[in-house]
């Protein structure tokens, strides 16, 4: 792609707000059996969007294949070399459904029960429940359902004098839908239609002739720079008929809420459990260790098989372009079978005051996080998987091997110093250092290849109407390779006066 970024800034009003209210509340009791201190509430938080994602300001997006032509300091496209066959692809985004807004909202109530038995038992005890009301930009209902979390904490004064204290609790974290997610299917999307643009069918061939004329051996023959080879490509796409010609199309079509629907989501969980301890260092420090240990469930991911069937569709692909075509459907569903994500995590904290002016503290963690699929990336957070999407075309147990996963790492140390070196009764001088260390992510060598077609004589004739063109396949475990360690220093100095 080139000519201009990605996505559409001016393309109408964008909006990501929240409602949330909450109503709380608390009751103290004391009796025989110890004392409650109970804290309930409702809370209602309500996420809305009204996104319609653009992919381009023009809605087109061209990729070429031919590798560039560099030359003084511009580079210069080429479309016609021999080594990809004289082809590029004009594809096409039009949103023919604009997005209403969503409103993806969750009621809650909860009560939390903190139960001190004795001065060396305390319990606690809590319970929420949590129902999801989700529409997306269209108006449809794409979630509605509920879950119940439930939490235990108990804590072991030994000695009743709080110089040692062993923890343990068991909870279950309950998480919101994901807009992101539940508005795959909806109004806002855009639908995608892929134009061949090739020079073996009378599409012109451009700073090439079809020899690699011009390339990375011969830069000084290019002629036409990008902006200039995007208009001979569009005044040859429109002269045979632009966005009207279906002759054109290199793969099927994909209709915003027809090709894939989002059906009756479920709010993805965390079940977390923790053992651990605090000492007492005297009357100037304290020391912690908890083991902490989470497995995730109900991931989103899209299901795509011979089973979820096909669907017919006929109307308007894009304003004027009328259009029918088949599809394999494709529902987001929540998957707790193939997919795996657990972490298990050693966390230690510590704390000195040698005095009124010097103090230490630090924090240690150990932990990995394991499985084969990580559930969210860095740009768009929440993600789904395609575990499910054409199975007979996956090889599962390369794509979604076990591993450690990205957001692993080993290793989190941070220590600190403050010291006030420089105090009066008004002013003070404070100079603090902080180190941290963090050890590496794991990453893996991997790459789309072709499936479906490319793979026919692998797999065979699997029945679907449009099977996948390319897959991912991993050169090695995901895990194999390891970013560099980092680690930072800061120094701070504050005066309070």
């Amino acid at each position: 792609t080139t000519n201009s970024p990605l996505f559409c800034a001016p393309c109408g009003d964008e909006e990501r707000n929240n409602e949330n209210w909450l109503i709380k509340g608390s009751w103290f009791a004391g009796g025989s059996t110890g004392t409650h201190d109970i804290v309930f509430g409702v809370d209602s938080f309500n996420d809305i969007w009204l996104v319609n994602n653009y992919q381009s300001p023009s809605n087109f997006i061209v990729y070429i294949f031919d590798g560039p032509a560099y030359n003084n300091d511009v580079f210069y496209p080429v479309v016609g070399s021999p080594v990809v066959g004289g082809r590029a692809d004009i594809d096409y985004w039009p949103i023919s459904n604009l997005s209403s807004g969503t409103s993806y909202k969750t009621n809650s109530i909860y009560a939390n029960d903190t139960w001190r038995l004795s001065p060396r038992w305390t319990v606690n005890l809590g319970l929420r429940y949590d129902k999801n009301d989700g529409v997306d930009g269209g108006g449809s209902t794409v979630a509605d359902d509920s879950r119940i979390s439930p939490r235990l904490g108990v804590s072991w004064d030994v000695n009743g004098d709080g110089n040692w204290v062993v923890n343990a609790s068991a909870a279950r974290y309950v998480m919101s839908i994901a807009n992101s997610i539940a508005s795959q299917g909806g109004a806002g999307v855009p639908n995608w239609i892929g134009y061949d643009y090739d020079t073996a069918n009378g599409a012109p061939f451009i700073n090439s002739d079809g020899t690699n004329s011009c390339g990375p051996d011969h830069p000084e023959l290019c002629m036409y720079t990008s902006p200039e080879a995007l208009a001979i490509m569009f005044e040859w796409f429109e002269s045979v008929g632009g966005i009207t010609n279906t002759d054109l199309w290199y793969y099927q079509p994909t209709i915003s809420g027809v090709s894939e629907v989002v059906e009756n989501l479920k709010s993805p969980y965390a079940d977390e459990f923790t053992i651990g301890f605090s000492k007492r260092l005297g009357t100037k420090g304290i020391l912690r260790i908890d083991y902490v240990r989470r497995e995730y469930h109900d991931f989103y991911a899209t299901e795509r098989n011979l089973d979820t069937g096909q669907v017919h569709w006929e109307g308007e692909i894009a304003p004027g372009v009328p259009a029918e075509a088949d599809f394999d459907l494709g529902v987001v569903v929540n998957e707790d079978d193939l997919l795996r994500r657990e972490y298990d995590g050693l966390h230690t904290s510590f704390q000195y005051r040698f005095n009124d002016k010097l103090q230490v503290g630090g924090s240690y963690t150990y932990s990995e996080a394991y499985g084969n699929f990580d559930g969210e990336n860095s740009g768009g957070g929440p993600d789904f998987s395609g575990v499910l999407n054409y199975p007979e075309y996956r090889i599962t147990v390369v794509a979604y091997d076990n591993g450690k996963l990205k957001i692993d790492q080993t290793h989190k140390l941070r220590a600190w110093l403050s010291w006030d070196f420089l105090s009066a009764s008004r002013w003070n001088m404070n100079v603090s250092w902080l180190e941290n260390v963090w050890s590496g992510s794991p990453y893996g060598a991997s790459g789309t290849t072709l499936a479906g077609g490319g793979y026919a004589w692998w797999f065979g004739d699997a029945g679907y109407l449009t099977p996948p063109r390319m897959s991912v396949y991993r050169f090695t475990p995901r895990d194999a390779f390891l970013t560099d360690t980092v680690r930072r220093t800061d120094l701070a100095l504050n005066c309070s006066c």
